[in-house]
């Protein structure tokens, strides 16, 4: 603490005390500072000696607050966070895809929170190259959501016309050791993934369709029944199949030959795409009108399965 200032004039030099040290003056006019020690007493007396001479004064302290310029400024509170979306309990259910993936959280989180609820279902991809993706299927469990995995078989970027992954290899068994990797490690991983094989067959963009890349009719559904028994066989029971076809449409092959049958098939789903005003030959459609046809084709076929 600094007392207030005071001046005499001294005939020679002398110390003022009452502060924590004595503090030396000299002859003539002078200014001192004192640091008042801290002390229970509401006064304090200060002594200035000079020889013979000696003066005294009391001190009263006072003290204050810092001023409000020397205050730091009140540091705003940071908003609690928004709760993350749940999944809903309502039967229907909402799932997603995004370009980065199962792995890609931000992208997942993103999504949730527009829509105002987190996926139960979240799609992905994998050709017939690509390991099993425990890795990716464990992080949708930690987000209590289940896989749709779809599983082709081609090599991304070849093309529809592959003859290496013609349907007749897959169910002559060229990639049995490859179909039983991946039942042993989703057995062994043992949690609920749905796998969609070979999906859109009713198309022609894909290389496991009937009509192109040498498959004839049968072919796609005797395939299925292969790859099902094979990866069945690891002791994969924790797999729901899923099978799905495109909307039909004008040319494409009839549901009834390339579905595999109940016992070989857990669930049925179905793709559309509206287009809108994308290209000439598009408009808007309606979902009733686009998915109408095929689902009732999907009911005939499939009266047992959950779709």
């Amino acid at each position: 603490m600094t007392p207030p200032s005071r001046s005499s004039q001294a005939k020679s030099s002398g110390t003022i005390n009452g502060g924590t040290e004595p503090v030396t003056f000299v002859s003539g006019y002078f200014r001192a500072t004192l640091v008042i020690p801290a002390s229970e007493q509401a006064v304090v007396s200060i002594d200035a000696r000079a020889g013979a001479a000696r003066a005294s004064a009391p001190f009263t302290l006072t003290y204050s607050s810092p001023s409000v310029s020397e205050e730091e400024p009140p540091q705003p509170q940071p908003s609690p966070a928004p709760a993350a979306p749940a999944i809903s309990t309502a039967p229907l259910r909402f799932g997603l895809g995004t370009p980065g993936g199962p792995l890609a959280s931000s992208e997942i989180d993103a999504a949730a929170a527009l829509v105002g609820e987190a996926p139960s279902i979240i799609l992905s991809y994998k050709d017939f190259n690509q390991a099993p993706p425990i890795t990716e299927l464990e992080a949708v469990r930690s987000r209590g959501a289940v896989t749709l995995l779809t599983w082709e078989p081609w090599t991304w970027g070849g093309g529809s016309e592959q003859p290496a992954y013609s349907l007749d290899r897959i169910t002559a068994g060229d990639f049995d050791p490859y179909l039983r990797e991946w039942g042993t490690a989703l057995a062994r991983w043992g949690h609920p993934v749905m796998l969609r094989f070979g999906h859109e067959m009713n198309g022609n963009w894909y290389p496991w369709s009937e009509g192109i890349n040498g498959n004839t009719a049968g072919d796609y559904a005797a395939a299925w029944r292969h790859v099902h028994d094979v990866v069945s066989s690891t002791g994969a029971r924790n797999i729901t199949w899923v099978w799905n076809p495109n909307v039909p449409y004008s040319g494409s092959t009839l549901l009834d030959g390339l579905y595999p049958g109940a016992g070989y098939v857990d669930a049925v789903a179905l793709d559309g795409y509206n287009w809108g005003t994308s290209a000439a030959w598009s408009t808007w459609t309606p979902p009733w009108a686009l998915f109408a046809d095929g689902l009732g084709q999907l009911r005939s076929l499939a009266r047992a399965s959950p779709s």
